[in-house]
C-alpha cells in the first residue's frame, strides 16, 4: 500500500503544501531557533563534548570568580543536539545549517503521515485502517500548527512524533506475533526514542506490560531498552556523581509547577524560603495554569526555583553541579506534593485539562474524537495498548507545566489516528443504517390505493 501510486501522490501533495508554507516562512524572514539543544550542539561541533556554554546557562546564577567556559551537561536528551551538531559540522554557514534543519523538520513531519497509514492498517485492518490513516496523516500536516512548529523553532518534537508512531506499529506487530527478535528491536527503538524525548520513558514498561502473555519477548524488550539507555546514564553518573538516567531539568519544572505555582493560589502554602510573595495571584487552579503558560510568566516561573536555591543554600548552591541542583529542586517539589496532596491534585487536574483541551489548534476536538475512537476500539487489546502507551507522554507535563504545543505534538499523531478511526466507523454505521431507507421500492402512482 505504501508503495502504491495513490499513496505516493498523497505524500507528494502533503510535501507540496509544506513547501508552500516554507516559502511563506522565508518571505516573512522569521528566524527558527534551536534554543538549548542548539547551544549544546555548537559545543559538540566545536569539540567541547556534550556541554553548555556557561554564559548561556540561564538556570545557573553568575558567581564572581567563575571563569569556566563550558560545563558538562545533561540538560537535554542527547539525540537531537547530536543531530544539530552534525548539521553545523556539515554546513559551516549558520543560516544554511538552519535551513537544512528546517528541511529535516519538514521531512520528519511528512514521513509521519505514511507511518500513520502503516500503523492504521496494522491496527484497524486494510479497509478501515487505510481510510483512518489517510485522514489522520492529512490532518496532521494541514492543521497541527505547521508553521509555528516546523519553522519557528528547531527542536525534537517532529522526530519524537515519528518515533512514537513507528514504535506503536512495532508494538502491534510484536503483539500479533511475539518473538525475542521483535522484542529486542522494539526495546532498542524505544530506548532511542527515550534518548530523543524523555517524556516517552514510560512507553517501554507499558509495552512490556502489553506483551505480558509473551514473557520472554517482554523481558528481552526491557533488556534491550535498558542497554540502549545505560551508556548515557553511566556517562551522566561519572560526570555528576548523581543518578541521571536520561536528563536533568525535570526537578526544576516539577518545583515550578507545584510549590511555586501553588503559591499563586494560596500564598501561605507552597513557594520557597525567602519569597513570601507569589509571582502572580490566581483565582483558582485553572486560572493559575492558564497564567503560568503566558510568555511573561513562564520564564519567571522557572527562574524562581533557581533564585530559591541560591537564597536557601547560599554559597553551597554555587558549588553544586546541575544534577545536584536538580535533585534539590525535585526533593523540595515531592515534599510539597506529599504535604499538600489536595492542592497538588487541583493543579494536576487543571494541567490535564489545559494539555488535552487547549494546547494546540483544535486541541479539544482532536482529544474528544480520539477518546471516542478509543471507546469504539476498546475490544481491540492492541488499540488500547497503543493509546495508553502514547498518552503516557503527558505524565511529565501534568506533573510540571504544559507550556507549549511542542510538548503535546509527539502524541498528536496517535490522537488524530483514533479520532479519524471514530469518524470512519461512525460514517460507516450511518451509511449502513441509511441504506434500507434509500433502497426501499415505493409502489408506482397507478398502483397506489
Amino acid at each position: 500500500m505504501l508503495r502504491s501510486r495513490p499513496a505516493l501522490i498523497w505524500v507528494a501533495l502533503l510535501l507540496v503544501y509544506t513547501v508552500i508554507s516554507a516559502v511563506r516562512y522565508k518571505d516573512a524572514r522569521q528566524e527558527a531557533r534551536p534554543y538549548e539543544p542548539g547551544h549544546i550542539a555548537k559545543a559538540l561541533a566545536a569539540g567541547h563534548g556534550f556541554s553548555y556554554p556557561t554564559p548561556q546557562e540561564w538556570f545557573f546564577l553568575p558567581h564572581s570568580g567563575d571563569t569556566t567556559e563550558y560545563r558538562p551537561t545533561a540538560w537535554q536528551e542527547p539525540v537531537w543536539p547530536a543531530v544539530i551538531a552534525v548539521a553545523y559540522r556539515a554546513v559551516p554557514d549558520p543560516e544554511r545549517a538552519r535551513d537544512a534543519l528546517i528541511a529535516l523538520h519538514v521531512l520528519l513531519l511528512i514521513a509521519t503521515a505514511p507511518a500513520l497509514l502503516l500503523l492504521a492498517r496494522s491496527l484497524f485492518g486494510p479497509k478501515l485502517g487505510t481510510a483512518a490513516g489517510l485522514i489522520a496523516g492529512t490532518i496532521l500536516v494541514l492543521l497541527s500548527d505547521v508553521e509555528a512548529g516546523v519553522f519557528e523553532s528547531i527542536k525534537s518534537q517532529y522526530l519524537i512524533g515519528l518515533e512514537v508512531v513507528l514504535a506503536c506499529w512495532m508494538l502491534v506487530e510484536a503483539r500479533r506475533r511475539p518473538t525475542p527478535a521483535r522484542g529486542a528491536t522494539l526495546g532498542a527503538f524505544l530506548g532511542l526514542t527515550a534518548l530523543t524525548g524523555s517524556a516517552t520513558v514510560l512507553m517501554a514498561p507499558l509495552a512490556a506490560a502489553a506483551l505480558f502473555k509473551a514473557r520472554k519477548t517482554a523481558a528481552v524488550l526491557l533488556c534491550a531498552w535498558a542497554a540502549v539507555i545505560l551508556p548515557w546514564s553511566a556517562r551522566n553518573y561519572s560526570t555528576f556523581g548523581e543518578l541521571v538516567p536520561i536528563r536533568t531539568g525535570f526537578g526544576l519544572i516539577l518545583m515550578s509547577g507545584n510549590p511555586i505555582l501553588a503559591q499563586t493560589l494560596e500564598p501561605d502554602k507552597g513557594g520557597c524560603p525567602g519569597f513570601r510573595q507569589p509571582l502572580f495571584v490566581a483565582r483558582n487552579a485553572w486560572d493559575a495554569v492558564s497564567r503560568a503558560v503566558l510568555p511573561e510568566n513562564a520564564k519567571r516561573l522557572d527562574s524562581r526555583p533557581v533564585q530559591c536555591g541560591a537564597r536557601d543554600l547560599h554559597d553551597r548552591y554555587f558549588a553544586m553541579n546541575e544534577a545536584e541542583r536538580d535533585h534539590y529542586w525535585s526533593a523540595d517539589a515531592w515534599r510539597f506534593i506529599g504535604a499538600e496532596p489536595r492542592l497538588a491534585a487541583e493543579l494536576a487536574l487543571a494541567k490535564i485539562g489545559r494539555f488535552f483541551l487547549l494546547t494546540g489548534s483544535f486541541a479539544a476536538l482532536i482529544s474528544i474524537a480520539a477518546f471516542v475512537g478509543l471507546g469504539l476500539s476498546a475490544r481491540m487489546a492492541s488499540a488500547v495498548a497503543v493509546f495508553i502507551a502514547s498518552v503516557s507522554q503527558a505524565v511529565p507535563y501534568v506533573l510540571s507545566v504544559p507550556y507549549s504545543y511542542r510538548y503535546r505534538y509527539p502524541l498528536d499523531p496517535v490522537l488524530l489516528l483514533f479520532g479519524a478511526y471514530a469518524i470512519v466507523v461512525l460514517a460507516t454505521r450511518v451509511r449502513r443504517a441509511s441504506l434500507p431507507v434509500l433502497e426501499t421500492r415505493w409502489p408506482s402512482p397507478s398502483k397506489r390505493v
